[in-house]
């Protein structure tokens, strides 16, 4: 197989039901490296039971080895016979790749399944069959090409891997390998990544490293600048990096002096930034368990919704070099443990404010510990959704932009456009004290839970799962950015106005949601909203039937209880099929003369605006509304898609 190599090897795996059978964390059992002709992972007898492994990037796959359980024709490995299989790239949109009516054997008689791919990319694998039946394997492999770098699918250029750049810079991460676990975990944030903050820069190598493996990111590096260590080692020559920076030599990086073991210190630099904006943390500072946890108290705030916050060289935890008492209990490797078992976060060091957040935002879920005895590294995820506000009051004045593209080449080259017309958009601004960001979302940043829940809708192509996203994102931004304003735009659309003239339009005191309408378009309602939903919505009435539908390509919301609780009956009404699909009206009533074509979370979110804008005080209203065509423009990506 040349310089392939098999890269499901201790990847992330799940499975459609557990057998009395079945042991804990057996899904992964299946790609553990160790075939013995016997079941690693076994389901409930159901109608087409599945298994699925996220490799955690996207990979030209070759080809998928399976080993069965026992030997062809047998009577358990026909069990297998129906057996198809499917790669995708966001999990979600699926291409068959193998349509089973085969018996295999394994390890046993040397006579496994070899389903050739074709070099295809994908990220996502899943086995299943197509009857109803018990299914259970030995083990699986996946070959392709992982050493060299990855795909850019945003230029079609070749980027290199983490650990080819962490060695061209000089950074320990090689050593330690953790650049092959950051590859793996944050692959598919890379291209949208904006914002990323590492605490503990040395000699800048990390920050370089990073800044030119996410090609749209702002590298933002915190450190003391003193050269002692949290071992009690000091380092000459401490500041160096700092200055080079300050001199303007390294673009997109951005230094600040930070004394983590300040917590007042900490706190400031929180004040600084935006809530929810940085699509990643990590800290490789002191390595102090003080510093750790106080940092992560702090800092945990400012990671985006489905985000990560990294605590490296977590071995400390086991080193009489740091600060660990005397019944070892303080150590954060231990509080993260705790924390995975189920038990909370527990720390001296953070409030009880702190605790409560981290409780209630963590994704469990996709929290881990990983790495060697010696070289440890823990994955801290910030859940997408939160059942309440993050912060108490927005920042004055701020303002940040949010999107959201699938892994196709398409949507991935508009998503680039729009952090380029974002930056340049902001900058096109007078007073430098806003507070501007913008942020990247796509299917990676989706809870797992909400895709289970909702996992026929967004298997759809069309929309990347009919839009249902969209509402997904909008009610993130609000609950975890504490900005003023939040710009929703679809990533191949700009607005067409300046930054000062899209916030003057809600500053009215009840103001709150700023959108589109179509009717300078000639698009009315009962043209693009199936007759089910207006309906269901109680909105079949000429006063929304009759006017021009609402687009939802881009909106305005001021951060508040209004707009909460408007995206969230967005989201609740989306989350049902009848109401987003093409599907034709099902209630026996039919379509409204002249009917075109439904436009799904369109179509919902028009009838919200205009039910609120029917009801409000004229006087003080909550909802405005200006032309579409005026307002919103498009990106044009043609050199983009060479």
């Amino acid at each position: 197989m040349g310089n392939e190599t098999n890269v499901a090897i201790r990847k992330h795996a799940i499975q459609s039901s557990f057998s009395r059978w079945s042991t804990t964390e057996e899904s992964s059992a299946a790609i553990d490296g160790v075939k013995n002709g016997d079941f690693s992972f076994h389901t409930e007898k159901e109608a087409s039971p599945w298994w699925q492994v996220d490799l955690g990037k996207i990979y030209p796959i070759s080809s998928i080895v399976v080993y069965n359980r026992g030997v062809e024709n047998s009577e358990l490995a026909n069990r297998a016979k129906s057996m198809a299989a499917f790669i995708s790239q966001d999990g979600m949109s699926w291409r068959k790749v193998h349509n089973g009516g085969i018996s295999f054997g394994g390890i046993l008689d040397n006579k496994p399944l070899r389903i050739e791919v074709g070099k295809n990319p994908a990220r996502f694998v899943r086995l299943q069959l197509a009857e109803e039946n018990y299914f259970h394997l030995d083990e699986i492999e996946i070959y392709a090409e992982s050493d060299a770098g990855t795909f850019n699918q945003q230029n079609q250029s070749f980027c290199p891997s983490l650990k080819v750049l962490g060695a061209k810079y000089g950074t320990d991460k090689v050593s330690h390998g953790f650049c092959d676990i950051y590859e793996q975990a944050f692959a598919a944030m890379r291209p949208k990544a904006t914002k990323i903050l590492e605490l503990g820069v040395f000699f800048g190598a990390s920050l370089c490293m990073w800044r030119d493996w996410f090609p749209n990111a702002i590298v933002h590096g915190a450190d003391h600048f003193t050269g002692y260590q949290g071992n009690g080692h000091i380092f000459a020559d401490a500041d160096r990096f700092l200055n080079e920076v300050k001199q303007g030599r390294h673009e997109r990086i951005k230094v600040h002096e930070l004394d983590q073991s300040k917590k007042e210190a900490l706190e400031n630099f929180a004040g600084n930034h935006l809530q929810g904006t940085f699509d990643l943390i990590l800290d490789d500072a002191s390595h102090l368990m003080r510093d750790q946890q106080q940092t992560l108290g702090a800092l945990f705030r400012l990671v985006k919704p489905g985000g990560y916050f990294v605590i490296e060289d977590l071995q400390s935890s086991y080193s009489s070099d740091y600060d660990i008492d005397l019944e070892n209990n303080n150590t954060t490797l231990s509080m993260i443990e705790h924390a995975l078992s189920g038990n909370g976060w527990v720390s001296r060091y953070m409030s009880s404010e702190e605790i409560k957040f981290l409780n209630e935002n963590v994704d469990l879920t996709q929290t881990k510990i990983t790495g060697t005895i010696n070289s440890r590294t823990g994955i801290i995820r910030r859940k997408m959704l939160s059942n309440k506000p993050c912060f108490s009051q927005p920042k004055p004045g701020s303002l940040a932009i949010v999107n959201y593209a699938t892994f196709d080449q398409l949507n991935q080259a508009r998503q680039q456009k729009n952090i380029e017309w974002a930056r340049q958009w902001f900058s096109e601004a007078s007073e430098s004290e806003l507070k501007l960001d913008i942020i990247c979302f796509g299917p990676d940043s989706l809870d797992q839970d909400f895709i289970e829940k909702n996992r026929k809708l967004l298997s759809e192509n069309r929309g990347g799962g009919y839009w249902l996203w969209k509402p997904c994102v909008i009610n993130a931004a609000l609950s975890a950015i504490d900005a003023e304003y939040i710009l929703y735009c679809d990533c191949g659309s700009t607005i067409q106005k300046s930054l000062h003239e899209v916030m003057a339009a809600l500053q009215g005191d009840a103001s709150s949601v700023l959108a589109f309408d179509t009717t300078s378009n000639n698009w009315f309602e009962y043209q693009w909203t199936k007759g089910e939903v207006l309906r269901a919505m109680n909105a079949d009435v000429p006063e929304i039937t009759n006017t021009g539908q609402i687009a939802c390509t881009a909106s305005l919301w001021k951060t508040g209880d209004f707009s909460r609780e408007l995206a969230a009956e967005w989201l609740s009404w989306m989350q049902n099929p009848a109401y987003v699909t093409d599907t034709p009206s099902a209630d026996g009533q039919g379509e409204k003369p002249g009917f075109l074509e439904h436009r799904h979370d369109q179509s919902i979110f028009s009838i919200l605006i205009k039910k609120r804008k029917l009801a409000q005080n004229q006087d003080s209203p909550a909802v405005i509304t200006h032309d579409f065509r005026t307002w919103v423009g498009h990106h044009q990506i043609t050199r983009l898609l060479k």
